[in-house]
């Protein structure tokens, strides 16, 4: 038995939507009809396949509704169709260029409105078809690597600009085949699976690292999704032998603040904060505000180029007066110009990291540089 296609209607002539949704419930279309916008949000969820819209409502625009269709991200792939009696060009540009998947000015006819729908529904059904193909392989691509352990850890020291040591060092992952750490991190999210990728990768880290030299830490970057996971990152830092610092990353947003810093209180004193990416979106300002974390790391995007750019100059110096306030340390990333380097340690930062200074290597030849490191 063929599946039916959700249809929500958005018709407020009560005589057209009678005629619409007798013609579209013969054709095997499960009709949902509303007369109002705001019916029409409250009526939108993700099993619709089509949403047939009127732009005239007597709530709104159909305009404003389309627009509001597209900005709520679980409906931004349902398909839309505009049917209206302003048929001029300009307006069929203006709704297909406000998100509308087809145009359909009335007086309709029937049987190409059944199948303008139906086409709509069928190319949104096999691209989910396609979606949920990708999904499933990149599943089963991430539990071979997470089975054949394909990756292995790389370490990247941060610098301590005042002495010229190593401070700590940052757990970075790199995939046996060459794939972009980045990349293989979205996919294991997208498909369910992306805590448990973190949490072998960790493992890969801490099983490595031994003891250097105090006061030394290592960083290794969390998921917020992990950071409140019960017991599986508390039991993974029990593993480590060196104080442990948690680079909270921008992969998935922070919906639950009350639960990262609860999630950190319970993991000891020995367990500090960083907030990766400073300066890469509103977000980590908000992280700053919210957690008060440890460490401030700013993204390179306000670091590479800083030495001939005042306004960057400006924005790490503010920085740098905002995290002494909060009782905060201060790491720029990206370090690749000695000029660069120069400007952020005349502008107060504390730590600093890059290839200038030192690319991520095994475990051994970190080690190796422990003994004393100039940031020169």
């Amino acid at each position: 038995m063929r599946e039916q296609m959700r249809v929500l209607l958005v018709e407020d002539d009560h005589h057209v939507a009678s005629l619409f949704s007798a013609a579209m419930r013969d054709g095997g279309f499960d009709v949902i009809h509303v007369a109002r916008a705001s019916a029409a949000l409250a009526a939108l969820d993700t099993t619709l396949d089509l949403v047939m819209l009127d732009l005239e409502l007597p709530d709104g625009s159909g305009f404003d509704l389309l627009r509001s269709i597209r900005e709520e991200s679980s409906n931004q792939s349902v398909p839309v169709m505009i049917v209206s009696g302003r048929a001029d060009a300009d307006e069929r540009v203006r709704g297909l260029s406000a998100g509308a998947d087809d145009y359909l000015p009335k007086p309709v006819h029937l049987p190409e409105l059944m199948a303008r729908a139906g086409a709509l529904v069928r190319a949104r059904r096999r691209g989910q078809a396609v979606d949920r193909a990708q999904i499933e392989a990149d599943r089963a691509d991430i539990e071979r690597r997470i089975e054949d352990r394909a990756f292995r850890p790389v370490f990247q020291p941060v610098i301590d600009l005042e002495s010229g040591s190593i401070a700590g060092m940052e757990a970075l992952t790199r995939f046996d085949d060459g794939t972009r750490p980045d990349v293989v991190f979205q996919r294991a999210a997208a498909c369910g699976l992306g805590t448990r990728l973190e949490a072998a990768t960790i493992m890969a880290a801490l099983e490595v690292v031994a003891p250097l030299p105090e006061p030394a830490w290592l960083s290794i970057n969390v998921s917020p999704e992990l950071m409140v996971e019960p017991n599986t990152l508390a039991r993974l830092i029990s593993l480590s032998e060196i104080p442990v610092v948690l680079e909270l990353t921008e992969r998935e947003p922070v919906t639950d603040y009350r639960a990262v810093r609860h999630a950190l209180g319970q993991m000891g004193p020995q367990v500090r904060l960083s907030v990766d990416d400073i300066g890469a979106g509103f977000s980590t300002l908000r992280h700053l505000l919210v957690l008060r974390p440890d460490f401030a790391k700013l993204d390179l995007t306000w670091i590479q180029g800083i030495a001939q750019d005042p306004m960057r100059q400006q924005l790490v110096e503010g920085m740098v007066h905002l995290a002494e306030k909060g009782d905060m340390d201060v790491v720029a990333e990206g370090i690749e110009e000695l000029a660069d380097l120069d400007t952020v340690q005349r502008l107060g930062v504390r730590y600093a990291q890059g290839f200038l200074l030192a690319e991520p290597e095994p475990f051994e030849a970190v080690v190796g540089r422990s003994n004393g490191h100039s940031a020169h």
